[in-house]
């Protein structure tokens, strides 16, 4: 997770024909992508750092957009650059997720991938087995039904984890924990080795990632989705999602409203919002550790 740290903003790629503008189109929704995607990354390499394309919004559109998809990770990124994180949620038992690692790693050369965390480790060990495959596992999810799960309390047996056990009566006096932050304690602990582990917490949850940040420590690297679904202004919003994720190593993923810029000229459009919002971030990782470090 080394090359993802200190990235403060990824940029997602959620690829869209009837918002693509129309001065691409030509009838092919597959080159109007193709051509699309190439602009944005022309304009955003030497700022974006990141970008995350949704398996989704590919297959939805059958073979062209599996295309699509392929001509974005294997041509139009090659050399540019930026870091790659295939947005999928993979999580299967063991032969059918050495398909899908095979497919993110050796057919789309991602450099991360999303994984979900509910089959168990073994399902998801050729995600994270070699130190060039690095995953963010998802931990606490921005959708509004999220806690239907990830907030059942979880108590946590000395008998099937000791070092956990203590190291949760050590940090809070009892072994009950809210199923987000056991994920939280298990990627960090166990499943870590290799330092090639991340998290994705959702921005509209900022207790939740504050507890995860703790939980952590300030080194691993936790994407934050969702930055829309906060009802204050989108400065506040960055401001609030960087300091409850500890000033740095939160990663800010701009979506939609940034990717389709209604600018005559899209592509400097987007390039224009992504670093603007880039440099809030950056302002406010800087005012965060410059607080913390007078008080220290």
């Amino acid at each position: 997770m080394e090359k993802f740290r200190g990235k403060s903003v990824c940029l997602g790629l959620d690829v869209d024909p009837n918002l693509i503008p129309p001065i691409l189109k030509s009838g092919d929704d597959g080159k109007a992508i193709d051509k699309f995607l190439f602009e944005i990354i022309q304009s955003v390499k030497d700022v974006a750092g990141i970008v995350k394309p949704n398996l989704g919004f590919y297959l939805k559109y059958g073979s062209m957009g599996i295309s699509c998809l392929e001509k974005l990770m294997n041509d139009t990124l090659y050399n540019s650059g930026l870091l790659s994180i295939l947005d999928a949620k993979f999580g299967d038992v063991e032969n059918s997720s050495k398909a899908y690692s095979s497919a993110a790693y050796q057919r789309f050369h991602a450099d991360a991938v999303t994984i979900n965390p509910y089959i168990g480790l073994d399902g998801l060990e050729d995600f994270i087995k070699g130190e060039k495959r690095s995953a963010f596992v998802l931990c606490k999810t921005s959708n509004k039904d999220s806690g239907e799960f990830q907030n059942r309390p979880t108590i946590v047996s000395p008998a099937e984890d000791p070092e956990l056990f203590d190291q949760l009566m050590r940090d809070q006096g009892h072994p009950v924990i809210p199923m987000y932050l056991y994920v939280a304690y298990r990627v960090k602990y166990c499943w870590n080795e290799k330092d090639n582990c991340g998290l994705v917490v959702g921005a509209n949850h900022l207790g939740e990632l504050s507890d995860v940040r703790k939980t952590v420590g300030p080194e691993m690297s936790i994407l934050s989705p969702a930055i829309g679904a906060q009802t204050d202004s989108k400065e506040q919003t960055l401001k609030n999602t960087i300091w409850a994720g500890g000033g740095k190593n939160t990663i800010i993923n701009l979506g939609r409203s940034t990717l389709y810029s209604k600018d005559k000229d899209f592509a400097e459009g987007t390039r224009k919002s992504l670093i603007k919002n880039k440099s809030l971030v950056i302002q406010f990782q800087e005012e965060y550790h410059e607080k913390f470090a007078q008080q220290s």
